[in-house]
C-alpha cells in the first residue's frame, strides 16, 4: 500500500449511516430494523465471556420467537485469527445466514466484519482483504452489539493476525463499516473493569492521534468527531473505574469509542497504533495496553511539535481556561493525559526486544506511517517513544 493509494481512498470514502440503539434494553429492538433489511437467518457471535451470559441465550430465544432462525457461533482464541473467521464463515454459510450479530468486543466485532465481508467476497486466503479497498462489494448485514469501549463499531478497517506468517494485519475499506450499532447497558455493565477501562484507553488514545494528524485540519467534520470522542471519554473513564456499575457514565464512554472510530476512518492509523500492531505481531494481543503509554511518551518527548493543535484541544475538553497559552494548554493537556495512562489497572507486560530489533520496528512503522500521511518522526525518534515507554 502506497501514500497515493491510502489518499485516494480517504478523499472517496464515504462514511455509511448506521443505526444507532444507545439505550438500555434496545438489544432486544431490532427486529423492524431486520426486517427492513431484508434479514430472516442470523449467525449470533459471542466469545467465551458473552456466550455465558443468560442475555445473550434469552436474544437468540427471543429473535427466534420473532420469526428469524437463529445459529451462534463462540469464539474460542484471545485473538482473532483468520482460522477462527474461517470457522465462523463456515457456519455462516452451511446455515444459510444473512445477518451477523456480535456480541462481545473489538475481536468479535473484526470477526464479524471479516466474515460478513468474505461471505459477499470469496477468497482463498483472507490476507487478500489486506491493505486498502480490497472489497468488491459491501458485507451482508452486520449488527454489534458492544460490551466494551473500543473504536470497532464504527471503524472502516478490521485486523487479525495471519496463522501461517503470524503478522498482525490491517484491512481498511468503507464497506466494514457495520450497519447496525447497539450500546445497551444491560450487557457493558457486565464486563470486567480492566477490559472497559483498556477498551476505552485504546479508543481515546486513537482519536487523539486522529486531532493531532495534520489533514485532520482540512477535514473539520471528523476532527469534530475526534473532539467528541475525547470529550466523553476523558470526562467519564475516572468514573468508570470508581464506580463500574454506573450505566450513564459506561454508555457515555461506550459512545465516546463510536465517535473514535467515526474519526479515524478518514485518517487512518498513527505512530503509535502502528508500534502497538508491531508488538501484538511480536507478543500477541496484551500488548494492546501499550497503545496509550506510547502515546503518552511521544506528546511528552515531541509534544512541543504540535503545540497549538494539543492547545486548541485542551480548551475544547475545558482543561484550561480560554485564556491560557498555547504552551500552557498544550502542558496541561500532556499532563492530564499521562494521569489517564496512569490510570490501567492491568500491569504492563514486559517487553523483550534487543536494540536492534527496536530500530527495526522503528524504521517499519515509520515507512507505514508514511502511507497515511505522516513524516514527522524519523527512526531515531520513533526508537526514543519505545525506549521510554518499555523503561517504564
Amino acid at each position: 500500500m502506497g501514500t497515493a493509494e491510502y489518499l485516494k481512498y480517504a478523499r472517496e470514502a464515504k462514511y455509511e449511516p448506521q443505526k444507532l440503539y444507545l439505550e438500555s434494553g434496545d438489544s432486544f429492538a431490532l427486529s423492524e430494523a431486520f426486517r427492513e433489511m431484508g434479514t430472516r437467518r442470523i449467525l449470533f457471535l459471542g466469545n467465551p465471556v458473552t456466550s455465558k451470559y443468560k442475555i445473550f441465550n434469552d436474544l437468540i430465544d427471543f429473535y427466534g420467537k420473532e420469526g428469524f432462525r437463529c445459529f451462534r457461533y463462540v469464539r474460542s482464541e484471545n485473538w482473532l485469527t483468520d482460522t477462527e473467521v474461517f470457522n465462523c464463515l463456515k457456519i455462516y454459510n452451511e446455515f444459510n445466514c444473512d445477518t451477523i450479530i456480535t456480541v462481545g468486543g473489538t475481536a468479535d466485532i473484526d470477526c464479524g466484519k471479516l466474515t460478513a465481508a468474505a461471505a459477499i467476497n470469496p477468497v482463498k486466503a483472507l490476507s487478500d482483504f489486506e491493505g486498502i479497498d480490497k472489497l468488491k462489494k459491501d458485507i451482508s448485514v452486520l449488527c454489534c452489539i458492544v460490551t466494551d469501549n473500543s473504536s470497532s463499531p464504527a471503524t472502516s478497517f478490521a485486523e487479525f493476525k495471519d496463522s501461517t506468517t503470524g503478522k498482525w494485519t490491517l484491512c481498511m475499506s468503507n464497506y466494514f463499516i457495520p450497519q447496525v450499532v447497539v450500546v445497551d447497558t444491560d450487557l457493558s455493565v457486565r464486563t470486567e473493569i480492566a477490559w472497559a477501562l483498556e477498551s476505552s484507553f485504546n479508543a481515546l488514545a486513537s482519536s487523539v492521534e486522529v486531532y493531532i494528524n495534520p489533514a485532520s485540519t482540512f477535514n473539520p467534520a471528523y476532527r469534530a468527531n475526534a473532539v467528541n470522542a475525547c470529550i466523553s471519554i476523558f470526562t467519564n473513564i475516572k468514573k468508570i473505574k470508581d464506580d463500574p456499575d454506573d450505566p450513564y457514565a459506561r454508555r457515555l464512554v461506550s459512545v465516546g469509542g463510536i465517535y473514535s472510530g467515526m474519526a479515524s476512518g478518514m485518517f487512518g492509523l498513527g505512530y503509535n497504533h502502528l508500534i502497538t500492531h508491531h508488538l501484538i505481531s511480536r507478543f500477541g494481543v496484551a500488548y494492546g495496553s501499550y497503545h496509550i503509554v506510547l502515546l503518552s511518551c511521544a506528546l511528552t518527548l515531541f509534544g512541543n511539535r504540535i503545540t497549538g493543535s494539543l492547545a486548541t484541544l485542551a480548551r475544547e475538553l475545558h482543561l484550561c481556561t480560554a485564556a491560557a497559552g498555547d504552551e500552557s494548554a498544550a502542558s496541561t493537556f500532556i499532563d492530564g493525559f499521562k494521569r489517564i495512562a496512569d490510570m490501567s489497572v492491568k500491569e504492563l507486560p514486559p517487553v523483550e526486544l534487543t536494540e536492534q530489533e527496536i530500530l527495526r520496528i522503528a524504521e517499519d512503522v515509520r515507512k507505514e506511517a508514511v502511507q497515511f500521511g505522516l513524516t514527522m518522526l524519523d527512526q531515531r525518534e520513533i526508537t526514543s517513544i519505545m525506549n521510554m515507554a518499555f523503561a517504564r
